[in-house]
């Protein structure tokens, strides 16, 4: 269950992100966008590609997501195949507070910012993540432990990793593709 939050998360942090600095882009000029994530859960590890084809049609475009993920040889339930992970993902692009805390970040100046309730957000320098390389941010809460952590790069609508220290979980952008038409 607590890898469907994590998803759940990350989606969420991504869809955010996408809004927040994300360059204005029209979507229609492309064929498809996809990205893939890895999650690892203590010794689990879980991988999930999501494509988002665009097609035009007579009265203005179908939108169609796909989201392909592997799942052990093990009993699969109703929770697996539609409640856990889509319920989730609808949670998250409505999830006003990953978007609250995105819009706190400033890649400028970079300097800590105490967020009253939440904790601390700073900045920890370049880190490359396989083929990607953004800058990492850490929220501290009021102990300073660290909570979350991302690697974000401004020019990416996506986070590239994002750590979730309570539960030792960590989410990992494998790769990322924009196909125009």
């Amino acid at each position: 269950m607590k890898r469907y939050f994590f998803i759940l998360v990350v989606v969420a942090l991504g869809a955010s992100i996408f809004g927040v600095w994300q360059p204005a882009t029209d979507y229609r000029e492309f064929e498809y966008v996809s990205y893939s994530y890895q999650i690892v859960d203590g010794d689990a590890t879980t991988t999930f590609t999501i494509t988002t084809f665009i097609k035009k049609t007579d009265t203005g475009y179908t939108v169609t997501n796909q989201i392909v993920q592997e799942f052990p040889d093990e009993p699969l339930d109703m929770v697996t195949l539609t409640g856990g992970f889509y319920s989730y993902v609808a949670m998250f692009f409505m999830n006003p507070m990953s978007m609250m805390l995105m819009n706190y970040l400033d890649f400028e100046e970079m300097l800590p910012m105490k967020i009253m309730g939440f904790g601390t957000i700073r900045y920890e320098g370049e880190e490359e993540v396989g083929k990607y390389k953004g800058q990492k941010v850490v929220l501290y809460d009021e102990e300073k432990e660290p909570v979350f952590s991302w690697v974000i790069n401004p020019e990416m609508p996506l986070v590239i990793k994002s750590v979730l220290y309570d539960e030792n979980m960590t989410l990992t952008l494998l790769d990322y593709k924009m196909a125009g038409k």
